[in-house]
């Protein structure tokens, strides 16, 4: 019987198999990241913009007041405004359907008048432009 050397063959050593293990597994992942990313114009979240500016001003008369405003409950600005001066604000708002209702709220601390507050709730479109009016 003939002995086949077998010591010519190149067999990938444990350190090159867990290079190209590693380097399929980031191969997958970018895969199925591009595929996600690509469907995410065809399942709708969040392709929707609206454009919100809130014109707030103070009714205080002769002191600096501090406001907090939220959209739909949640915090997105702390400013402070001197005593009856006025600012605004500009608020990307990203919809998961082409039109919706938001709330635009504000809360102001200090001044002479003590807190306050002011809410609007506008319903907004897809690529609209809307101005919200709070007095705080």
């Amino acid at each position: 019987m003939t002995e086949v050397n077998n010591s010519n063959q190149k067999h990938p050593s444990g350190r090159n198999r867990k290079i190209i293990i590693v380097v399929a597994f980031v191969a997958v992942i970018m895969i199925v990241a591009l595929i996600a990313l690509s469907l995410g114009g065809y399942i709708g979240a969040n392709k929707y913009k609206a454009t919100v500016y809130i014109h707030v001003t103070s009714a205080h008369i002769a002191n600096v007041v501090d406001i907090n405003l939220y959209v739909n409950g949640n915090w997105i600005r702390s400013d402070s405004l001197s005593a009856l001066s006025s600012q605004v604000y500009q608020y990307d708002a990203w919809l998961s359907g082409s039109s919706g209702n938001i709330t635009i709220s504000g809360t102001g601390q200090g001044g002479a008048l003590g807190d306050s507050s002011d809410s609007s709730t506008v319903e907004v479109a897809d690529g609209g432009t809307y101005n919200v009016y709070l007095i705080l």
